[in-house]
């Protein structure tokens, strides 16, 4: 509520990491570095959780869920470091099953 005759401030938000933002409201007009939307139920999934997986930290206020652009971007780089950019194509991965028995053997494994 605004004080009678107070202008209200029209101006978009600031890509600020800390600021919370709902779920269903996460898209790159909400937080700015985001290349692209992320899908709705991707981000519920995220935040649920799967076995050996890490979780998108959420906060629940009232009835929504919220996150902050700090905690998704954590959450996407531990999404994707230490994988590789391109699936192996079927020749690659027997060569790396090879490389691996050979350095099992050597070891006398």
């Amino acid at each position: 509520m605004t004080a009678k005759g107070a202008q209200v401030s029209r101006q978009p938000p600031q890509p600020d990491d800390s600021r919370m933002v709902r779920l269903d409201q996460v898209s790159p007009a909400t937080i700015a570095w985001l290349p692209s939307p992320i899908a709705r139920s991707t981000l519920y999934r995220a935040a649920a959780g799967m076995p050996g997986r890490p979780r998108l930290q959420t906060y629940r206020v009232g009835k929504h869920r919220y996150t902050t652009g700090a905690d998704l971007r954590e959450y996407l780089a531990s999404q994707t470091i230490g994988r590789p950019a391109t699936p192996q194509t079927p020749a690659a991965r027997q060569r790396a099953i090879e490389r691996a028995n050979r350095v099992l053997q050597e070891a006398g494994i």
